[in-house]
């Protein structure tokens, strides 16, 4: 989410604006953090738009663009900049404008999606749209639909497919990971990625493993965290033993690139016969897994389900039945976690931590309420963290669901989580907090997180965008479409954690909890001054917010 942008206008006739402003500063110093905080008040005209850009243009001024009303022009589309210097005060407002593309001639686009029934088939869809240009939403619509095919897809012999997941690149290059069903009792299940064409053709790619396997988790590697032999877009496999091996701790983790050539395979002993994998991430070319377990020395497939991520159109509360079934399996009481590390072909460490171990680990701020220490529920990891050290940090929160108004049943982000882990992978310290609002709406958000080095590398800053669910119109285009809806709102909140002491300072919380970032320009992180510069506003939509934390 934090990434440097410059942002080149082109020259337009200009009109300086005069404007009331409201300003004030504070400075402070917390935790070794420097603070600085400014609000402006936005013109009439701004007031009644939405924010369309904001970012650092290349001289390190902040600029923030408001799409505002035309003035009853048809032929141009009216914007409103607010251009803040280094020190967070306004130092120019001005009023742009650029032509409406008129008329674009209608175009056809063909769409293909890759799905499943209640009991898993797959079905694929192809659909070709006719689509016409808006000229006053300035995009394309559809106008109508062309054609469209949906089949259950089978193999040669009248065989249907499962689906199990889906994987596309940033080409639109997709694969699907399916299996079909055999006769030998010893090996039930044949897996496979299918490469399928806009005509609905398939080509099929076995896979290297039996099919006396349980799929325990499938993940696919994003650009940014691509390096040493793992390229964005691979794919990871892991794989348990079913009841019919002899060794029901023999897992096998299998790497795949986009054309389905297998990469590399590793057989491992894994921690427990039933792994249940909660989250991969990848780093510097290695290969990292959170993980629970029972103490039943059962195999994965008795304990749990095979993990199945593909989507059900049709189906409420999660992707499909099947995951469902997973993700309420991986509910039950747990009595280990786990940390796992692949480098190469070649396990790093697996540690086993019990969960009643967790209690004597946590680790409190003095401002961040009560919190819990981890009790072995799921948790939604939102950052895995490297250190210069070695240790390893992981932040996310407890999942669990509620039923809605309307009886649907959707998952809640709840307790927050940080872990800590030395360099060979034990348990250092569990930093618990707790989170600002708790009311349904804000459940249904999970927290984005981020941790940020301090300059000598010996402490992490930790990141928390605390959420506030409102209702209402969350962007420009939801507003002219009349699209209300509920959509989460952010505001951060900082402490500093000691890496040598596994200690926690105090949470510093910007924007007063009334100024909140837009989840699409939430700011920017600064590299020659390691700050990070937070683009926000307030409810009624009256005030820029603008934020800068320099991570001493």
């Amino acid at each position: 989410m934090h990434t440097n942008s410059d942002i080149h206008m082109k020259k337009r006739p200009i009109k300086i604006l005069f404007l009331t402003v409201i300003i004030f500063q504070l400075v402070v110093k917390i935790s070794a953090q420097s603070v600085s905080e400014n609000v402006i008040t936005l013109t009439k005209k701004a007031h009644k738009g939405y924010l369309q850009d904001a970012g650092m243009m290349s001289d390190g001024n902040i600029q923030i663009t408001y799409k505002i009303a035309g003035d009853k022009k048809k032929n141009e589309l009216f914007y409103e900049q607010y251009i803040i210097g280094k020190d967070l005060k306004l130092s120019d407002t001005k009023q742009i404008s650029e032509p409406k593309v008129d008329s674009k001639p209608d175009r056809e686009k063909i769409f293909f999606s890759a799905t499943v029934d209640q009991n898993m088939k797959l079905i694929l869809e192809r659909r070709n749209e006719l689509q016409e240009w808006n000229t006053k939403k300035q995009q394309f619509e559809t106008k109508k639909v062309l054609n469209k095919e949906s089949v259950k897809a089978e193999n040669s012999l009248g065989q249907n497919y499962y689906g199990i997941d889906q994987f596309v690149d940033e080409t639109e290059n997709e694969l699907v990971f399916v299996y079909v069903e055999t006769k030998d009792k010893s090996n039930p299940k044949k897996f496979l990625f299918l490469s399928i064409d806009k005509d609905l053709k398939v080509k099929e790619i076995p896979l290297d493993i039996s099919g006396s396997q349980s799929l325990v988790f499938s993940y696919q590697v994003p650009k940014k965290d691509e390096g040493n032999g793992i390229n964005g877009n691979d794919i990871i496999l892991v794989f348990a033993p079913k009841k019919t091996e002899s060794d029901f701790s023999k897992y096998t983790l299998v790497h795949y690139d986009m054309t389905g050539k297998l990469k590399t395979k590793k057989e491992f002993g894994s921690p427990a016969s039933n792994l249940y994998i909660n989250s991969a991430d990848v780093k510097n070319g290695s290969i990292y897994f959170c993980a629970t377990s029972t103490l039943d020395k059962d195999p994965f497939e008795k304990v749990f389900t095979d993990y199945a991520a593909i989507l059900s159109p049709k189906f409420k509360g999660s992707r499909n039945a099947q995951m469902l079934e997973w993700e309420e399996k991986g509910n039950q009481k747990m009595d280990n976690f786990h940390f796992l590390k692949f480098t190469g072909n070649q396990m790093e460490f697996a540690t086993t931590v019990p969960i009643k171990d967790f209690k004597s680990k946590v680790k409190k701020s003095s401002n961040g309420g009560k919190g819990e220490p981890y009790k072995g529920k799921k948790f939604d990891v939102q950052t895995f963290f490297v250190t210069p050290n070695g240790d390893y940090l992981i932040a996310g929160q407890i999942i669990d669901k509620t039923t809605l108004s309307n009886g649907d049943v959707v998952k809640t982000y709840e307790d927050i989580i940080c872990l800590h882990f030395d360099i060979a992978g034990d348990l250092k310290a569990q930093y618990v907090v707790e989170k600002m609002n708790d009311d349904q709406k804000s459940l249904l958000w999970e927290m984005p997180m981020h941790f940020y080095l301090s300059q000598d590398n010996k402490n992490v800053y930790w990141e928390i965008y605390e959420i506030k669910g409102v209702e209402g119109y969350e962007t420009y285009k939801d507003d002219e479409d009349g699209h209300k809806t509920n959509f989460a709102t952010y505001f951060p909140r900082i402490a500093k954690i000691e890496l040598s002491s596994s200690n926690i300072g105090e949470f510093k919380v910007l924007g007063q909890k009334k100024y909140f970032m837009n989840r699409n320009y939430p700011g920017v992180f600064v590299q020659s001054d390691n700050s990070y510069f937070y683009f926000g506003k307030d409810e009624d939509n009256e005030k820029i917010w603008i934020g800068k934390v320099t991570f001493d």
